[in-house]
């Protein structure tokens, strides 16, 4: 799981590393934190949600590769929807 989840950090950097956003960087940092914190908490489901994750990040870098904005936007905005269910639930 661990080096799952380094994967996991090394992608995002490097989307944000190629936006060059000092803001993107700044909101990447907070949800890792908060994405550390629920995979601390929830180790069970983090890991089934790490592999789910790793399978949207490949449809993202398909788009990306493809030069389709418009599916690389889409695959990313299913991703983070994703991304927020899976912390944001475990809390209501």
């Amino acid at each position: 799981m661990a080096c799952l989840c380094k994967l996991d950090r090394g992608f995002h950097r490097k989307i944000v590393f190629l936006s060059d956003s000092a803001i993107i960087d700044r909101i990447r940092r907070t949800i890792h934190v908060l994405s550390h914190v629920a995979r601390t908490l929830f180790a069970k489901e983090s890991h089934a949600r790490t592999l789910e994750s790793q399978k949207e990040h490949m449809l993202i870098v398909e788009a990306f590769r493809t030069k389709d904005l418009k599916q690389t936007a889409k695959a990313a905005t299913h991703h983070l929807k994703n991304a927020e269910k899976h912390v944001l639930g475990k809390w209501e």
